[in-house]
């Protein structure tokens, strides 16, 4: 009995089985969902802050859509490395961040210069047949300090190829034009190494047989793909970017490729020089006419609009925090003080400008105190931005003279500079008149003559007439409640000067 009971068992543990198996046949299939491969573009010279803010934006929203791989396709001359460090080596740190996900350089013409190390900060480096990798020799900053730059542009590409486990001397010898490296045999073992390294291994016991010499002392490095595969410098030389994500073990994919949108291409706009210069250059004239005809508001919201984007531009880039904006506030409120406040150019208003001038500097920039010797590149910024500012703040200077000058003759310009007439209810008319008998006439100070203000007119008596005009210091600057004389007239354009006790 308990042999038959044992086979019924088996019989229907297989009818069991085999019913499973076939119903696991009829359920329908449901398809994977194709990974997410995004194309960044790297292209053309590698100039300014811009690019940066677009691969680190690139970055960070490939992480938030969950993509598996980031294709970086490089096709630049460089144009960065003795310059701008700065900028490649800001896309350096945002490809590294892109952790976990896999990312690819595809070199479809030149990663040269720049290009080169952003090449060795991705994962694998896979080539067109065309393309080459190398020639990164630095070209910027004084003669004198050239091997303290190649040494620390050298040390960089070191650190990112053993990072990523790239033949560090053949990268090096992208810099530095006095490494010379060999291909060798250590114990059997492929390597590239320097002289020095050769002996030094030879002095350990260990066996060295040299195959080629790779680059001789005096050149720079560049490789062909063909040369950088053999190397192992590059995974692969494809020509089709289909044929990428299979390297890395993807086959069902989809395509995602990422283009600069409008506020990244402002963002490029508002962040180069040149337009940092002008938008500082107009802030400060449109705030120099602010404070003196204060009340329309215009020019205000010029010089607000004109400093708000220069730091919302850096803002965005990485370089301005809080901190400047702060420091940059601080600087207008002091210098409000000193006008509106405490009359005299003193203490306040130097440090007012003296702030306003730093905040502009530091949020042109990623330092405070340059680090000239493990990037000696950030003195070079640290000057151009001080040229950026400092020629913006002398030229705003000059027009501003110029304006005061030549402005209050122009008939729409005169109204709006020189119309804020003081009202009846503070005790004063405003009368139009004509100006030639004012000559010689004395009057006070109503509002600080900075060098464009207020005063109220004396009649013969000495009485004050409560006619206010529109009166300029060619001299000093001339607090409210001094005595003053017209000495010259020129149009609309009344000159006082202090009147002598």
């Amino acid at each position: 009995m308990l042999k038959h009971l044992l086979v019924l068992l088996v019989v229907l543990m297989a009818a069991i089985n085999a019913e499973a198996q076939q119903s696991s046949k009829d359920a329908p299939v449901t398809p994977t969902k194709p990974a997410l491969v995004y194309v960044v573009p790297i292209k053309g010279p590698i100039m300014d802050k811009g690019l940066a803010y677009f691969i680190r934006h690139s970055v960070e929203q490939a992480k938030e859509e969950k993509a598996s791989l980031i294709i970086f396709e490089i096709d630049t001359p460089g144009g960065a490395v003795g310059g701008g460090e700065e900028y490649t080596i800001g896309i350096c740190n945002s490809i590294d961040r892109a952790s976990p996900i896999t990312t690819v350089a595809y070199i479809t013409h030149w990663a040269w210069s720049a290009g080169s190390l952003i090449s060795i900060s991705t994962d694998k480096i896979v080539m067109k047949q065309v393309a080459s990798i190398g020639s990164a020799e630095v070209v910027g900053g004084e003669e004198q300090h050239r091997e303290k730059y190649t040494s620390a542009i050298r040390t960089e590409f070191k650190a990112r190829a053993e990072k990523k486990g790239y033949p560090a001397n053949l990268v090096m010898a992208m810099v530095d034009k006095d490494l010379e490296v060999h291909e060798v045999l250590v114990d059997g073992a492929r390597q590239f190494l320097t002289p020095q390294e050769i002996q030094e291994a030879r002095n350990n016991g260990k066996l060295v047989e040299e195959i080629k010499l790779i680059i001789a002392s005096g050149k720079l490095l560049n490789l062909s793909a063909g040369d950088a595969l053999k190397y192992g410098l590059a995974s692969a030389i494809k020509d089709e970017r289909a044929e990428i994500p299979p390297l890395v073990g993807i086959t069902n994919f989809t395509f995602k490729e990422i283009t600069p949108t409008w506020s990244e291409h402002l963002v490029m706009y508002l962040t180069s020089p040149a337009v940092s210069g002008i938008l500082i250059l107009a802030g400060l004239i449109a705030a120099g006419m602010a404070f003196k005809a204060p009340g329309t508001g215009l020019l205000e919201a010029v010089a607000v609009i004109c400093f708000g984007l220069v730091f919302f531009g850096s803002y965005l880039v990485g370089l301005a925090e809080v901190t400047e904006i702060l420091i940059f506030v601080l600087g207008v409120g002091l210098l409000a003080v000193e006008l509106f406040l405490l009359p005299g150019f003193g203490v306040f208003g130097i440090a007012g400008v003296v702030l306003i001038f730093v905040s502009l500097i530091l949020s042109m920039q990623s330092f405070t105190i340059p680090d000239v010797q493990t990037a000696p590149w950030q003195w070079n910024i640290l000057k151009s931005n001080f040229i950026v500012v400092g020629l913006s703040f002398s030229l705003a200077v000059i027009v501003f003279i110029i304006l005061i000058r030549y402005l209050p003759s122009v008939p729409f310009f005169s109204h709006l500079i020189l119309s804020a007439d003081v009202k009846a209810s503070a005790g004063f008319s405003s009368v139009a008149m004509d100006a030639a008998p004012l000559l010689g006439k004395k009057g006070v100070v109503f509002t600080a003559l900075r060098p464009v203000g207020k005063i109220i007119i004396f009649d013969a008596g000495g009485n004050q007439t409560g006619q206010t005009i529109e009166a300029v210091t060619e001299g000093d600057f001339i607090n409210k409640g001094e005595a003053v004389v017209i000495i010259e007239i020129d149009g609309s354009r009344i000159v006082v000067e202090k009147a002598k006790v």
